[in-house]
C-alpha cells in the first residue's frame, strides 16, 4: 500500500516513475558478470561506454518511430554515475541507495538538475557491453517504455567496472528501501540511466548525440516544437545565421577542421522571448591532401626589358581536413621571391602563391632551382616544382634594306 501511494503521487507531479518490473530483480535487469581478462580485453574507458549507450538508446528511438534524440546531460550523467559507483562500492542494487536512503530524486537534485518536470531511472547489473545492457532494458517493458518516452529529453549514463566485486550484492524484493536478499553470484559491471525534462530547457542535438562525425554536414534536432517561431544557429565563435522559421530537424554545417566542434542554437516565440542551447561533436575528417596545378614553372626575361616576370602557383586541399603547407627552396637562390611561403587550405580549397623571378644583377644565363612544397602527413606530400629561368642578350635590331 504504500508503495502504491508513493506511485500514485509521482504521477499526480508529472514524473514518470521508475520501472520496478523484470524477470531477474525488481529494479532491472541483472545476468551474472565475468571479469575483465586483461591478457585479452584492450581496457575501455568508462566514457567511452557511456557515450555509446547514448547512442544506442537515440539508435532506439529512431527505429522505434523515429521518435525526437535524447540530449546528453553532464549534470544528469554525474548522477548516474553516482549512482553506478555507490552500488559497486557499497553492494546494492536498486533504485533507492539502500544505505542512505537517497532516491533518483535526490541524487538527481544533489548533482544539481532541479525543476525537472518528468523524471525516470533505468539500471542493470552484469552486463558485459553497451548493446548487451541497452538488450536487456529493451527487453524489459517498464524499461523500454523509459528509453522510448517522449516525455523526456535529456538523459544520463553512468558505467563503473568493479574488477573484484564479490558475490555479496544487496537487492530489494519489495521496493520499501531495505535490503532482504543477497546474489549468489558476482557482477563486475553497474549501469544506470537517468533520465529528465525541464520545459523550459529545449535542446540542440547534433547527429542524434553521435560521438563523432566524419563529414562536415550535420543534422541538427532542436526542440521547441509548439512554442518557438524562429530559430538561428553558429558554430563557435562564428556569426548567427540569418532567423528562420522554427522546424525540428535542420541541416548544418560544421567548422573546417578535425577536433571537437560546438554548435550553438537561439529559439524565440512569437511575443519575442529568447531560449539558447548548445551541443558539441567530435569532428574526425579523412585526412588533407595536396595537389599543385603546375610541378614546373619557365620564366624568360631580357636584359633590356621588365625587370621581373611573376606566375601564380595554386596549392589544393582535394582531402577534407584541414591542409598545413609549407614551401621553401631546395636551393635558395637571390633571383625567386614568394610572395607567403605557409599557410592553411580548408577541405576542398585553395591558396595562390605568386612566384616572381627578377633579373636585377645577373647575367645572361639559365638559372634553376626547385621548391619543396611539404604538408607533412597529408596525402601527396611533400611535392616539387622545378623552376627554370632563361635570361637573355637584348634583341638583336635589324635596319630595313634600302636599295638605290
Amino acid at each position: 500500500m504504500v508503495r502504491m501511494t508513493l506511485l500514485l503521487a509521482l504521477i499526480a507531479a508529472l514524473i514518470v516513475p521508475t520501472v520496478f518490473a523484470d524477470s531477474y530483480s525488481p529494479d532491472g535487469p541483472a545476468v551474472p558478470g565475468t571479469p575483465d581478462d586483461d591478457a585479452v580485453v584492450t581496457a575501455v574507458t568508462a566514457a567511452t561506454f557511456e557515450e555509446q549507450v547514448l547512442e544506442l538508446v537515440n539508435q532506439e528511438r529512431w527505429a522505434n518511430g523515429q521518435l525526437p534524440p535524447l540530449k546528453g546531460n553532464v549534470l544528469l550523467d554525474a548522477a548516474a554515475e553516482t549512482h553506478s559507483s555507490n552500488m559497486a562500492a557499497r553492494d546494492f542494487f536498486a533504485h533507492c541507495d539502500l544505505d542512505t536512503k537517497a532516491s533518483p530524486w535526490d541524487r538527481m537534485a544533489a548533482a544539481g538538475y532541479t525543476g525537472w518536470n518528468y523524471a525516470a531511472e533505468n539500471i542493470a547489473i552484469g552486463y558485459g557491453t553497451p548493446a548487451e545492457v541497452m538488450a536487456g532494458w529493451m527487453n524489459s517493458t517498464g524499461h523500454r517504455a523509459n528509453i522510448l518516452s517522449t516525455n523526456l529529453r535529456e538523459i544520463g549514463i553512468g558505467y563503473v567496472y568493479q574488477g573484484d566485486d564479490q558475490a555479496n550484492v544487496r537487492y530489494d524484493s519489495n521496493g520499501d528501501c531495505n535490503a532482504d536478499g543477497t546474489y549468489s553470484w558476482a557482477f563486475y559491471r553497474y549501469w544506470t540511466q537517468n533520465f529528465g525534462r525541464i520545459s523550459s530547457v529545449m535542446p540542440v542535438v547534433i547527429n542524434r548525440e553521435a560521438y563523432e562525425a566524419t563529414t562536415r554536414q550535420v543534422n541538427l534536432y532542436m526542440y521547441g516544437d509548439g512554442w518557438a517561431t524562429q530559430m538561428r544557429f553558429r558554430n563557435e565563435s562564428g556569426d548567427w545565421s540569418a532567423w528562420q522559421p522554427y522546424q525540428a530537424n535542420s541541416s548544418w554545417q560544421l567548422s573546417s577542421g578535425s577536433g571537437s566542434k560546438t554548435v550553438y542554437a537561439e529559439i524565440k516565440d512569437s511575443s519575442g522571448t529568447v531560449r539558447s542551447a548548445n551541443d558539441a561533436i567530435q569532428l574526425n575528417l579523412p585526412g588533407p591532401s595536396l595537389a599543385l596545378s603546375a610541378n614546373a614553372l619557365s620564366f624568360t626575361l631580357q636584359t633590356d626589358g621588365p625587370l621581373t616576370q611573376a606566375f601564380p602557383l595554386v596549392i589544393e586541399n582535394t582531402g577534407e581536413d584541414v591542409l598545413t603547407w609549407n614551401l621553401t627552396e631546395e636551393t635558395a637562390v637571390p633571383w625567386l621571391t614568394q610572395n607567403i611561403t605557409n599557410g592553411n587550405v580548408s577541405g576542398g580549397g585553395s591558396a595562390s602563391v605568386t612566384i616572381t623571378a627578377n633579373r636585377t644583377g645577373l647575367t645572361p644565363a639559365v638559372y634553376t632551382t626547385t621548391l619543396r612544397i611539404d604538408a607533412g602527413s597529408a596525402d601527396n606530400s611533400p611535392q616539387f616544382v622545378t623552376v627554370t629561368f632563361l635570361l637573355t642578350e637584348q634583341q638583336p635590331v635589324f635596319l630595313p634594306l634600302v636599295i638605290r
